[in-house]
């Protein structure tokens, strides 16, 4: 038996002692490997989709904290009328407050977030095409060797 095959030895060195018993059982282990990254990729999408909401509803909330901070500022400066300079100095300082906190609410948080889970669906992903070529391999292994 150890003559028939003449190609490339994969797995050659550790399925060529066992039984057949012994690799189906190899096989179901595998394929219970295969059904836990299965498990656990659905359970990263599940993740990604509650990450996803809760950032949204963050932003959301961001925002109305924003608005309201807005009107505020906007009833002090209506209360603040009979005098000019201050005026212009509360406008500026309302336009500076608003520039960064638009631009540290909308930009950095969300590209650090959305950078970190596109990396682990990418890790889940390129995981379990590994483990489905593993398969396949030990598959094409034990029928045609």
């Amino acid at each position: 038996m150890p003559d028939e095959f003449k190609g490339p030895h994969i797995f050659k060195h550790r399925y060529i002692g066992l039984s057949e018993e012994d690799i189906r059982g190899e096989i179901e282990r595998l394929q219970g490997e295969l059904y836990a990254m299965q498990d656990t990729l659905e359970y990263f999408g599940k993740d990604n989709k509650q990450i996803r909401e809760q950032i949204a509803q963050s932003q959301e909330a961001n925002e109305k904290l924003l608005r309201g901070l807005e009107t505020k500022v906007q009833n002090l400066q209506d209360a603040l009328d009979y005098s000019a300079p201050i005026k212009a100095q509360i406008d500026t300082a309302t336009k500076e407050f608003t520039e960064k906190m638009d631009a540290a609410l909308n930009t950095e948080r969300m590209k650090k977030q959305e950078k970190a889970i596109g990396t682990i669906t990418r890790l889940v992903v390129f995981d379990t095409i590994l483990l489905l070529a593993a398969v396949g391999l030990l598959g094409y292994t034990i029928l045609f060797i």
